[in-house]
């Protein structure tokens, strides 16, 4: 588990009176193909908005060599919060084809965090990470992702455990949802089974990347409504027809705001704003 101060042991027994949680969501910084001045701003940014973690939900490199790690390394130690990762397809090597098949996490492993399927615990906020990114794959498209029926086994079983949460998120890097642009239809295999299986366990939310396109939505289930929240490239040259951008998540207690951190004239601002409640259970959006 990643460590974090505030745990639910930290909580005031009047429930009003919960603290605010904000969390940012940062994808897709891609060292190797890096805006450094967008790169700057962030980091100074989320430092000074004084979240209470960051998910950094893959792609952290262009290609997975070893520079590009310790550049993406260097950059996280700049975070006052605490960080939590899970890896995309650029993160494993992408020119050393024999470690990509061997060891092909072991970069990420060694530069930026030992666990691949991270959790983390913020007051009332389960925070679950999952590695949708694999070594190859039958097609010659490597890049595309995957969620094993284990993976989704071993999340579900610990979002069922985690009874004292009121507000559970899973990140991953590869889409659930089709999106615009040309990484828009690469989603994860069988994104209906994982949003089926993860909304039913009593996940609220997945936070995803790899389009490079910012979104927040409702999405119905069988099981029950979930968000589904997609963070654009946060500080890369690799655009995709919208400039660098990172989600703030804001949980209140009883609301989760969705707000797309937009960079623009070397900064970063307030662009568009996602707003959801639960009614009667279940996730509506306003």
């Amino acid at each position: 588990m990643v460590h974090i101060e505030k745990t639910n042991d930290d909580l005031p027994s009047d429930e009003s009176a919960l603290p605010m949680t904000n969390i940012a969501h940062v994808s897709d910084i891609h060292f190797g193909a890096i805006d450094a001045d967008a790169a700057e701003r962030l980091a100074d940014q989320i430092n000074a908005a004084g979240v209470d973690a960051i998910i950094l939900t893959g792609d952290l490199t262009q290609a997975g060599r070893k520079r590009e790690f310790q550049a993406a390394a260097a950059f996280i130690r700049r975070f006052r919060a605490p960080v939590m990762a899970v890896p995309g397809n650029h993160d494993a090597p992408v020119y050393n084809v024999g470690q990509r098949m061997t060891d092909p996490w072991r970069r990420f492993r060694a530069y930026v965090q030992d666990e691949l399927r991270p959790t983390a615990r913020i007051n009332d906020v389960l925070i679950i990470g999952l590695n949708s990114a694999r070594r190859a794959g039958p097609s010659l498209d490597w890049s595309r992702g995957r969620l094993s029926a284990k993976q989704l086994k071993d999340a579900s079983d610990e979002l069922r455990g985690a009874e004292d949460a009121v507000l559970k998120l899973v990140a991953f890097h590869h889409p659930v949802l089709p999106g615009p642009g040309p990484a828009g239809d690469a989603l994860i295999n069988n994104p209906a089974r994982a949003m089926h299986t993860l909304s039913e366990a009593g996940a609220d939310a997945l936070l995803t990347g790899h389009v490079h396109i910012a979104n927040a939505q409702v999405h119905e289930t069988p099981a029950k409504p979930i968000i589904v929240a997609a963070a654009g490239t946060a500080a890369s040259t690799r655009l995709r027809g919208e400039k660098p951008s990172y989600n703030l998540l804001q949980w209140t207690g009883v609301e989760l705001h969705v707000t797309v951190q937009r960079y623009e004239r070397n900064e970063f601002t307030t662009e568009k704003r996602f707003q959801f409640s639960r009614e009667n259970g279940a996730w509506r959006q306003h």
